[in-house]
């Protein structure tokens, strides 16, 4: 096992010592700096949200979150050493950073220089939303939480605002938008804690969040299971989608989903084409509803095809082939592939 932190970088709480020193001692606090501070003194309580912004920064408006001031030098050789020490004391393996956007972009090529002279090894992966090109140019982060890839599985597979051609156009952008090897570990995802659950968001259609779980995990890049989706938990948006999992409520939680993962992951474990291999899309039929693409990595090669329709579809497949569809284990030797109605085939080819 590998653990990564997850590190919040930009702001701090208004009961950490620091904030509360400077809350005590105004101008004569050695922390006055460290903090975006406009008024003194700083009252315990504000009568209305984003009140705070009238003393001092702090994250979104909410009072109890001030923002750090990486203009201070002290400020930036602090979160340099934090970064060092636990993966030096720790071995832990790298960092998740949490809204790392809204720090000054300066500040992190020196962290990955301070990260990489501790642990060459260590995964650093940015919590950015959109476009995330400035910070993966390779002097900052190797990947962010893909969170383009969430939305376009969800716009295809849930929502249906999105139709083949455009899922198919929207993954091509991405792979477009950031150099390869961090498209390569870009952190994949269908849920988080920011997010409504997956089971929520396909309003609770079981095939639906399949044929995404199975796009997950034979897409470029490494799939990230939000605990408790692999089970079907559901939840709104934040807080919501951060309910507890239900370890004593057996009937909250969907075993064959669970199986479904399982599946995959194995598959996924089993085949490096699925992990490091090539992406070839060949078929993009928005009247049939239809996507499937091709990955190859040496002598593994791998098919996945994915129907969205309600009706079984016929994947003429790029040559006849001697093949074994990994979810199911049947045997395929044809140059056409079945695939039922909302579901999805993987085909392991034999070369």
């Amino acid at each position: 096992m590998r653990v990564i932190l997850d590190a919040v970088f930009n702001h701090c709480s208004n009961l950490h010592p620091y904030f509360l020193d400077v809350k005590q001692k105004g101008r004569g606090s050695r922390y006055w700096n460290w903090f975006f501070i406009k008024k003194w003194p700083i009252p315990d309580r504000f009568a209305r949200h984003k009140d705070a912004l009238d003393w001092y920064e702090c994250w979104w408006g909410f009072h109890s979150l001030p923002k750090l001031n990486y203009t201070n030098p002290e400020v930036e050789e602090y979160f340099l050493q934090v970064a060092q020490y636990w993966l030096r004391e720790a071995h832990t393996d790298g960092w998740r950073l949490d809204v790392p956007n809204e720090v000054i972009q300066t500040f992190w090529p020196k962290f990955r220089r301070a990260v990489r002279e501790v642990n060459p090894e260590a995964y650093i992966v940015g919590e950015i939303w959109d476009d995330a090109t400035p910070w993966l140019m390779g002097d900052q982060f190797d990947a962010v939480m893909n969170y383009r890839f969430q939305k376009a599985l969800l716009g295809y597979f849930a929502e249906e605002t999105l139709d083949t051609k455009g899922l198919d156009q929207t993954l091509r952008r991405l792979m477009l938008d950031y150099p390869e090897q961090a498209t390569a570990v870009m952190l994949n995802l269908l849920g988080s804690h920011d997010t409504a659950r997956p089971m929520t968001a396909v309003k609770d259609d079981l095939q639906s969040l399949k044929l995404m779980a199975t796009m997950q995990f034979t897409f470029e890049g490494a799939p990230c299971i939000y605990y408790g989706d692999e089970i079907g938990l559901e939840g709104g948006k934040d807080p919501d989608c951060r309910r507890c999992y239900p370890w004593h409520k057996p009937e909250l939680q969907n075993r064959e989903l669970f199986a479904y993962y399982q599946k995959l992951i194995a598959i996924r474990k089993a085949n490096p084409a699925l992990r490091t291999g090539t992406f070839h899309p060949f078929v993009v039929d928005n009247e049939l509803e239809l996507y499937a693409y091709e990955r190859r990595h040496g002598d593994n090669r791998c098919i996945v095809a994915l129907n969205r329709s309600e009706s079984s579809r016929t994947v003429a497949l790029p040559s006849r082939m001697t093949a074994t569809e990994l979810l199911s284990g049947r045997s395929v030797n044809d140059d056409q592939l079945v695939v039922p109605a909302r579901q999805a085939a993987i085909l392991r080819v034999q070369m």
